[in-house]
């Protein structure tokens, strides 16, 4: 299924830009407030868990950026070729987002008899965090991909060497 429109009758252009520079914002703002949890609770017995964590993060948020500054480039520029890197990272992440939040439902299921309702509680929100948070992700992905679709008609350049 491609897209005509993205989100409230906007371009998929400009809705494309719009989304790449959220996801930019989110992940600087990730990277921020990891590094600042992981310099507060440098000091606690977790310090080397803290550390990789914040490792994975950066590394998960640093790939995250180049796609998205690659996407930012593919649009001002028209040049369908630079947005492959977003199609396909964000191909990955998506679908491990959604096999992480399905995994992590069912391991919170198990857990509801538990003491003092930790697993029901665990349950409900991994239910509204994933059915808020994965069909917007899925959606803004196919708001890309539909415009990475349109560009190929017009796109001449496509094929020129780097």
């Amino acid at each position: 299924m491609v897209l005509s429109r993205c989100c409230f009758c906007v371009p998929l252009r400009t809705g494309s830009l719009v989304i790449a520079i959220s996801y930019l914002v989110i992940n600087v703002c990730a990277i921020l407030g990891w590094g600042i949890w992981s310099i507060v609770e440098a000091q606690s017995y977790l310090q080397r868990t803290v550390l990789y964590l914040f490792i994975g993060v950066l590394l998960g948020c640093g790939l995250s950026i180049a796609a998205n500054s690659a996407l930012i480039h593919a649009i001002r520029r028209n040049k369908r070729k630079y947005m492959l890197t977003w199609v396909i990272w964000y191909g990955i992440y998506n679908t491990l987002s959604t096999l992480a939040w399905l995994g992590m439902g069912i391991w919170f299921a198990t857990m509801i008899g538990d003491r003092d309702g930790i697993g029901l509680a665990l349950f409900i929100y991994d239910l509204v965090a994933g059915v808020v948070t994965l069909p917007v992700m899925w959606f803004w992905y196919a708001c890309v991909l539909s415009y990475y679709v349109q560009l190929a008609p017009s796109d001449h350049y496509a094929m020129e060497p780097p």
